[in-house]
């Protein structure tokens, strides 16, 4: 899976500019970021590979069964 990058430094400026007290906006920030490491996301990329790796299993099982039929049927 993958994890969303976080530019803390960049979020605490942006707050900053806006008004926000420079300890208060570390303070979200790190409350931000110790959010973005609990979620456990599940890309588009990570969808494909693993339909991918279900097709190849898919296509051994179906080949693997061929190959018993052919195996049974010449016995």
């Amino acid at each position: 899976m993958t994890t969303v990058p976080f530019d803390t430094l960049k979020f605490v400026e942006t707050l900053k500019k806006t008004g926000v007290p420079e300890p208060q906006a570390k303070v979200f920030s790190t409350a931000v970021r110790e959010s973005h490491e609990a979620v456990d996301l599940t890309t588009k990329r990570d969808i494909t590979d693993l339909r991918h790796e279900i097709q190849e299993s898919t296509s051994n099982l179906n080949l693997g069964f061929f190959r018993w039929l052919v195996e049974f049927a010449g016995a």
